[in-house]
Parts: C-alpha cells; structure tokens; sequence
C-alpha cells in the first residue's frame, strides 16, 4: 500500500473500509515522503459562525488557495522531504502544498517531456509517429503543436487547489491504469465454445461455498473507473508458460494482442466480470 495517512477505525481495530466498497480499505492520504511526526487538533470550543450569521458546529473554517471551507478538524504532519504539511480530514486531501515553516511559493509549470510511444520490446517506434505536444491557440491564424517548455509554460493555466509536488502524464493510447502487470486467466474460444474469455484474477487453488473457486487479485472490469471500452487492446504476455513460448519454426512467440468486443458482468467464474475477446495478432517477444 503507498504511504501516507491512514485512517483507522477505533470500533473494528484497524484501517477503515473503503466508503465506495471497490478496495479491501480505504486509500491513505497521500502525503509526499514518509511522514515521520503528526498533530492533531479538533474545531474550536467556540463555534464558527458565517457572515450570514449561521452557526457552524464542531466545524473549523480553513483558507487555502482553493477557496474557504469548514472541516472536522486539522492535522499537521511533517515528512522526510523536510517539510510540514497541512492536512484536511474532512475532505480527504492536502488543500494547500504551501510550506508551513518556510513561507510561501508560487505553483507553476515547471517541465515538459514528451517522447514517441514504445513498442512491445521497449524501443522507440520511428519518427513516422508523433510526440504529444501543448495545442497553442493564443494566435488563431497560427495555431501549431509545440513540445516546448516555454510554450507550455505560457498555455497551461493553473487554477487555485494544483499543488507545487503534482505531475501530469498524458499518454495516446497508453495501459489503463490499475491494468498494467496484473495477473489474467484466459479461457480460449473455439468451435462450440465461443469466444475467448479474458479476466483479471489469480486462483488460490481452494474452493468455496457450493465449490466455487477462490480468487485473489481481482479486477472489477465492469467499473467505469478502469475506463475499459469496447475496442481496447488487451495485451498477453505468456512467455513464461511453456505452451506459449516461442516457436522457431513460426517464430511466433508469448506475447500477443486480443481486441475487446464486450464486458460480461460478475459470475462464479469471473468474480470481477470479464471480457469478450477476438483476434491474436502474434509477435515474437524475446
């Protein structure tokens, strides 16, 4: 699990369920470094009161960047990168990265890096295929693509609650995130079987109610969160099964696309449903 700050449930023992229910606990609050020292301090004794006057109870009033807002309490925790940072409970979040203890800094845009995307053995494909770039609009009659800091720097707005510790990663058709190196059973299609069925999931090897496998590592394909869509391109790496290893007659090898055609729901089989899959374009992997 990342590091961070947990929050722990004082009835049940340990750390507190995920309110959505899609994770075993609810994620940490994400804190740069590792925290190594925390305060704490709840609402004040005198409640806070609006300027309507509306009687905010057991609630403190905070101001960061993003606008003024009420809360449960304030936590304050300092962290191997030598800084102090303000946390926000109630909601869940750092809402100012401004350092406590060495004044003030100014969010901005501070690099730009953009390179062609990778093919299944690393390299880089050839020029023929284009970088991601800013769209620079500021002049209508030259509108261009630009990969440059300057550029960047001059386009991208940044909007009160960005912090000065956040990056951004674009990519064109990249893994989908929570998907990449995850562990999948295959069930192939045929004549009479249907088509190939793909799943993210380990077996245990034991049986539960009604003798119905047990799986470990499941992957809700259904939720939209995994933003999988019909046409993604699921990509196998079987190289380290026997049957699937390369072949030196064909030189066909363990690694191999197949397209999605439809998402099925949950079953006994795939606890976290599964996907409808077509194709098998081999490429040799070594």
């Amino acid at each position: 699990m990342p590091c961070g700050v947990v929050v722990l449930d004082p009835v049940a023992g340990g750390i507190a369920p995920d309110p959505a229910g899609l994770a075993e606990f609810m994620a940490p609050i994400q804190v740069p470094g590792i925290v190594t020292a925390l305060s704490a301090t709840a609402p004040s004794a005198v409640p806070e009161v609006t300027s309507t006057g509306v009687v905010k109870e057991g609630l403190v009033r905070i101001a960061p960047g993003s606008g003024q807002r009420y809360t449960t309490g304030l936590i304050v925790a300092s962290s191997t990168t030598g800084r102090a940072y303000l946390i926000d409970p109630g909601h869940f979040a750092i809402p100012s990265d401004t350092d406590l203890l060495r004044g003030s800094r100014r969010t901005r845009l501070a690099a730009i890096i953009s390179e062609r995307p990778r093919q299944p053995d690393g390299s880089l494909y050839g020029s023929e295929f284009f970088n991601l770039g800013i769209w620079d609009d500021r002049d209508v009659a030259a509108t261009s693509v630009s990969t440059l800091l300057g550029v960047a720097a001059a386009v991208v707005d940044l909007t009160p609650g960005f912090t000065n510790s956040e990056t951004w990663d674009l990519t064109w058709q990249g893994i989908l995130p929570g998907l990449g190196g995850r562990r999948a059973e295959l069930r192939l299609g045929g004549p009479g079987v249907g088509p190939t069925r793909l799943a993210i999931q380990d077996r245990t090897g034991l049986t539960g109610p009604g003798g119905a496998p047990v799986f470990r590592d499941v992957g809700r394909l259904y939720d939209p969160l995994l933003a999988i869509r019909i046409n993604d391109l699921a990509v196998v790496d079987a190289t380290s099964v026997a049957t699937c290893a390369q072949d030196e007659a064909t030189g066909l090898g363990g690694l191999f696309e197949l397209r999605v055609t439809a998402i099925l729901p949950p079953s006994d089989a795939f606890p976290g449903g599964a996907v409808l899959t077509e194709g098998g374009t081999f490429t040799t992997f070594s």
